[in-house]
């Protein structure tokens, strides 16, 4: 690697001996960073020299005294100013956006593989580096494929007090984190007794039968941290009753920019409201985010131990919303069949956040939908809609909140999905749900005759269609009726067959192409279906009627009855 940025006088200077010789220089440093202590002998056979640097309640190495280990022979190209930063890990890392993996107070080793080549892109890399909480870049030297350090690099460390250390080609990088390793193994006891603490509180509250969310704000107040839990794909809250941070948007924005998953630590925010992100192991997307009271996050190890008393909460959540589902579906059967009284019903739906006066019910087609009726509860909860779900073959009917917020998100939800949905009108009484359920599902035949997403029960939607149920199967009957029985006894298509011709426009060599079937076999099949029908093809008004016919067979296809 070759340095086109020439460095202040002296800067490189720190390498040649554990004690630097400019003294003015190391005077200020002991007056920054305040009085010196030896450590123990290393594995290195090198005594290391520690300076006491106070970092979140921990004493740990700051990136000048790795400076002044002599077997590391690091020199400091830039950043001298920066030189107090503490240095939790030594991270190594050649990936293009190390900070996603990065903790704060993390010095990054890199063989400078990932920097970009422009000077201008150098400097926004160290920039977003420093953004996220790194103590400092250490570059090898000699990397034949590495591109040349640019002089912006230099004044952007210089401009940020950001330490940027060359490690020669002799020295490898597991050398540097050992030195730290070694230097820190006190703080590191200290660490371990601080996640002790976090398990000692969450086994406290599980014994005492108190809400773990208590605990999480327990550990916010002895860590100097806000600790939300948030849904990364839709930026809300996770937890019920609780506001989103702030920063939710934010980390949203970053979960879709990286095709639906999370790095190790996603940092948020700007220098005067920072937050940190990481992934909690869940069955739904989740995140914690933390936002600092004062000047330092905890350590990344802390936060991730601190996601898993969060990853709990979440399985309780889930468990709770897995026995209101059971018991919604059953509610709703009851209410269905009429064996509820309206003063039980009222009663009944006031606990999953329902009221008879401001519900309805959607329907749609259990093949439409990937999602299981129990993932279709837990995907409208997530969105902060109630509701009380039934699966009945071949449909799902969802008791819903008609206002038009929860509504749009669930609707919104199934339309993202690809599936159509059909909306009763208002339940207004619960001796109504069963008729509710008629008009949904006769909403649904439409939109799935249509083509439509979602189709409302109103009189303008089937002005076109038939109105009733009875009306469509009676239309099915007087056309179509002689040809769905021989359908049923001979095993044929011609149903199908004309379909398909009267979607292709009665183009015949298309219709063949999509059947698969030879000209002569479909003339024959037409053949029939005229005899059965005793409608001509030739004929505009019978084939309006066939038409017509076909429509009214797809409603009742919709029906929540057969």
């Amino acid at each position: 690697m070759s340095f086109l940025w020439n460095p202040p006088s002296g800067a490189r200077s720190m390498a040649s001996s554990p004690v630097a010789p400019d003294t003015a220089c190391s005077l200020r440093l002991r007056r920054q960073l305040g009085s010196w202590h030896r450590g123990e002998p290393s594995d290195l056979g090198t005594t290391l020299p520690v300076r006491v640097i106070p970092w979140y309640g921990y004493v740990v190495l700051a990136v000048g005294d790795l400076l002044e280990i002599p077997h590391l022979q690091l020199a400091l190209l830039a950043g001298r100013s920066g030189l107090s930063r503490p240095v939790t890990w030594v991270h190594i890392s050649d990936l293009p956006n190390p900070w996603e993996w990065l903790g704060d107070g993390e010095l990054l080793a890199t063989n400078g593989l990932s920097l970009p080549v422009d000077g201008a892109a150098q400097a926004a890399f160290l920039e977003t580096l420093d953004a996220a909480g790194a103590s400092g870049l250490a570059v090898g030297t000699d990397m034949p494929s590495a591109p040349p350090l640019r002089p912006e690099l230099g004044d952007e460390a210089e401009r940020l007090e950001i330490p940027v250390l060359l490690v020669p080609y002799s020295v490898p990088f597991s050398a540097i984190v050992r030195a730290a390793a070694d230097a820190n193994t006190r703080e590191e006891a200290a660490r371990l007794t601080r996640i002790a603490r976090v398990y000692e509180l969450l086994r406290a509250a599980m014994a005492g039968g108190r809400s773990r969310r208590g605990v999480l704000r327990r550990l916010g107040a002895e860590l100097d941290c806000r600790f939300s839990l948030v849904d990364p794909e839709l930026g809300s809250a996770l937890l019920p009753g609780e506001e989103a941070s702030e920063l939710a948007a934010e980390l949203a924005a970053e979960y879709a920019g990286h095709d639906g998953r999370l790095p190790g630590a996603v940092h948020l925010g700007t220098p005067e409201r920072r937050g940190i992100a990481v992934a909690i192991p869940a069955e739904q997307p989740a995140a914690l985010v933390a936002e600092p009271v004062g000047d330092r996050f905890p350590d990344l190890d802390l936060l991730h131990h601190v996601a898993t008393v969060g990853s709990l909460e979440l399985a309780g959540l889930r468990a709770e919303r897995e026995r209101m589902r059971r018991q919604g579906a059953e509610l709703l059967a009851r209410l269905i069949d009429g064996v509820v009284d309206d003063a039980a019903a009222r009663r009944e739906l006031r606990r999953f956040g329902l009221t008879v006066a401001e519900a309805l019910v959607v329907a749609l087609r259990r093949d439409d939908l990937d999602e299981a009726s129990e993932s279709l509860h837990h995907q409208f909860s997530r969105r902060g809609v109630a509701n009380a779900i039934l699966g009945r073959d071949p449909h799902l009917v969802a008791l819903l909140p008609s206002a038009e917020r929860p509504l749009a998100a669930a609707l919104d939800f199934l339309t993202a999905a690809g599936v159509p949905a059909g909306v009763s009108a208002p339940l207004t009484a619960s001796r109504r749900t069963s008729e509710a359920v008629r008009e949904a599902t006769w909403s649904l035949g439409i939109a799935k005759a249509t083509g439509e997403r979602v189709v409302h029960f109103t009189e303008e939607s089937t002005l076109l269609l038939p109105r009733t149920m009875d009306e469509a199967e009676l239309i099915v009957s007087r056309v179509l009726g002689p040809l769905l029985s021989y359908d049923r006894d001979h095993d044929s298509q011609l149903l199908r067959t004309l379909r398909v011709v009267l979607n292709a426009d009665r183009s015949w060599r298309a219709a063949a192409e999509e059947l698969h079937v030879h000209k002569q076999t479909l003339a024959y099949r037409m053949r029939r279906i005229e005899e059965l029908t005793g409608r001509n093809l030739r004929s505009t008004g019978d084939i309006g009627e066939l038409w017509f016919g076909l429509r009214a067979y797809e409603l009742t296809l919709g029906d929540v009855r057969r």
